[in-house]
């Protein structure tokens, strides 16, 4: 598997310049969590939340000011200094970065001891929305920013560079071909699996490892193309030895470069044999409670 890696790169770094660039993505920050307050700290520039709707109606922070936003009756109430401001969306923008904290509800105690309570992040930009649960927010990243992000989501574990640098030019393909799959929620990418894994680098940590801006760079604009088009690209955390054909999946997204083929590197991994016993009371509750499917008698 590592020579493929490896090929793969040295195949993409002989193409020349960067292939394709674009506006910035909008990716849902920490999907699928609760959001119940942000915290805005201005950097050494002034920091502006503006409505998206009414361009005068703004909270200006100067620098090192800070204001606390929460959700509040469908709408977002803000506070800085004592100043309140009732908002339904806004931006925060500053010309340079500045500090931005999420607070949760309380957690249960594995949740807590996995993510905790709070998130941070330093950037430059960020869309706020009020949402029946609590608040949204969306951040604009470039291109390569975005991918730099699903490889600390996506491949933290990986220690061998050709293999972040295939991973790179993966995420990036899959984000060109499938931008806008949350257009009807308002941003292109949530953070979760169901997209990729996005992490952006919290204030305790300065930026994305080493390893991964090298393979970020290394392939920079690069893509996979089959016949001129973008592919579809798939990946997990093991195939367990062998791929499964994407027509066996997905009858629809048959292609002559999604068969199956055998693995060795994932046929060696720990995790590549495993077992997990249910009942079968459990089996009949997630058949039908989660997925919807009706049995017409015990399981």
């Amino acid at each position: 598997m590592k020579r493929i890696f490896a090929f793969l790169c040295l195949l993409l770094a002989a193409g020349g310049p960067p292939l394709l660039g674009g506006d910035d993505f909008r990716v849902e920050w920490i999907s699928g969590k609760t959001i119940e307050t942000l915290k805005f700290e201005a950097g050494a520039n002034v920091l502006r939340l503006c409505s998206t709707a009414h361009a005068k109606r703004c909270i200006v922070l100067q620098p090192r000011g800070s204001a606390s936003c929460a959700s509040s009756a469908g709408n977002i109430l803000c506070n800085a200094a004592g100043v309140k401001q009732e908002f339904q969306n806004f931006i925060a923008t500053s010309v340079i970065p500045f500090h931005l904290e999420a607070t949760f509800p309380k957690p249960a105690k594995t949740e807590a001891r996995r993510s905790g309570q709070v998130r941070a992040v330093d950037v430059r930009a960020v869309e706020v929305r009020a949402i029946p649960s609590g608040l949204r927010v969306v951040l604009p990243v470039d291109l390569e920013t975005y991918v730099a992000g699903v490889l600390a989501g996506e491949a933290e574990t990986m220690k061998s560079s050709p293999a972040l640098c295939a991973m790179a030019v993966v995420a990036r393909t899959w984000a060109l071909r499938w931008r806008g799959r949350h257009q009807r929620d308002g941003f292109d990418f949530c953070s979760l699996t169901h997209c990729q894994v996005f992490n952006l680098p919290s204030s305790s940590e300065n930026s994305v490892s080493t390893p991964i801006s090298r393979a970020v760079q290394e392939t920079r604009g690069k893509v996979l193309k089959y016949q001129g088009q973008l592919i579809d690209v798939y990946f997990g955390a093991d195939c367990g030895g062998v791929t499964e054909a994407a027509a066996d999946v997905w009858p629809d997204r048959a292609a002559p470069y999604l068969v199956s083929i055998v693995d060795p590197y994932c046929a060696g991994s720990e995790h590549s044999s495993w077992q997990q016993t249910l009942s079968l009371a459990t089996v009949s509750a997630i058949l039908h409670d989660d997925m919807g499917v009706q049995l017409s008698g015990p399981l």
